[in-house]
């Protein structure tokens, strides 16, 4: 359990093929998805699909 600790903890299921198409499977772009939810902290799941 992480509650109180300090420590944030998200499953990210990725829904692509790591750079096996356009600008939305670079792992730059999926790297900022992962950025985001690191500073906002907010919720458990957080789902990566691109188009």
């Amino acid at each position: 359990m992480t509650a109180g600790s300090g420590v944030y903890a998200a499953h990210v299921p990725i829904f692509a093929w790591t750079g096996a198409g356009g600008p939305d499977t670079q792992a730059d772009t999926i790297a900022q998805h992962y950025w985001d939810i690191h500073t906002k902290r907010d919720g458990a799941e957080h789902p990566y699909a691109a188009p």
